[in-house]
């Protein structure tokens, strides 16, 4: 591993440490997710879909839906 240099240059051991770490979580991370989101979707696929599509929500102000139609 290369050591990180500091504000004024010189190497400094701690920070290249400290940035090594930061990318092995990152890539741990995405790894994570990687794994996560088809287990996810296969979970949606085995749940299907609801025999009945919900009712969309009314937008409309509440004035717009209290009048008479």
């Amino acid at each position: 591993m290369s050591a990180a240099s500091g504000h004024d240059g010189a190497r400094d051991p701690a920070r290249a440490e400290v940035a090594g770490m930061a990318a092995v979580i990152e890539r741990a991370e995405v790894d994570l997710a990687l794994v996560e989101e088809p287990a996810r979707f296969v979970a949606a696929l085995e749940a299907g879909a609801p025999d009945e599509a919900a009712p969309l929500p009314d937008l409309r102000p509440a004035r717009a839906r209290a009048a008479p139609s």
